[in-house]
């Protein structure tokens, strides 16, 4: 059978059809990413338009890795966080405690010492024991209550949400990660 006229033209519309899809559709694929070899490091986390005020930050070190650890960056970030807050149990309740038995116990060696006669290590006994209480009772946990205001969960969760967003870190939390926030 020999090729006809209409058979030829056909087929040139065809083709002119097939290269028209070809033109206008093939670039929209590539730019929605489905025949993309590559992803770019912006495209590692879903972007999340809500504003960082609207998060719960009000959450555990075990929940912020698990919404935001989504790399080692990100798990070291939160690491070195709570790193420096430290813990509120020991800070709070343990330190200030121990504090006070041993400034009791000091204060009280001299109290005994110098019931006898009033002596020079009596009291130096009863002042480093009040040095002690006062040190554990009111200057540490000042320290803590700062350090704690510094490294809250509030500036975690800004950090991490600015550098999921393409933001990057900053420079105080850069200065601060060490090797052990690197599990």
């Amino acid at each position: 059978m020999k090729p006809t006229i209409q058979n030829r033209q056909l087929r040139k519309y065809n083709v002119k059809l097939l290269l028209l899809i070809i033109i206008f559709f093939f670039p929209g694929l590539l730019q929605t990413g489905t025949l993309s070899a590559q992803t770019s490091a912006s495209d590692q986390f879903v972007k999340d338009s809500t504003p960082i005020e609207l998060l719960d930050y009000h959450l555990s070190k075990d929940q912020f890795i698990y919404y935001y650890g989504k790399d080692d960056t990100a798990k070291a970030i939160i690491n070195m966080f709570y790193r420096k807050r430290g813990s509120g149990a020991v800070d709070f309740a343990l330190v200030p405690v121990l504090s006070f038995v041993g400034g009791t116990v000091l204060a009280f060696a001299g109290i005994f010492d110098a019931i006898g006669e009033m002596s020079s290590p009596a009291t130096t006994l009863i002042t480093a024991g009040l040095v002690v209480y006062a040190i554990g009772i009111v200057a540490i946990p000042v320290f803590f209550i700062i350090r704690r205001s510094i490294y809250t969960r509030q500036k975690l969760i800004y950090v991490l949400v600015r550098r999921e967003r393409g933001k990057g870190i900053t420079d105080y939390v850069k200065d601060n990660l060490r090797n052990v926030d690197f599990w």
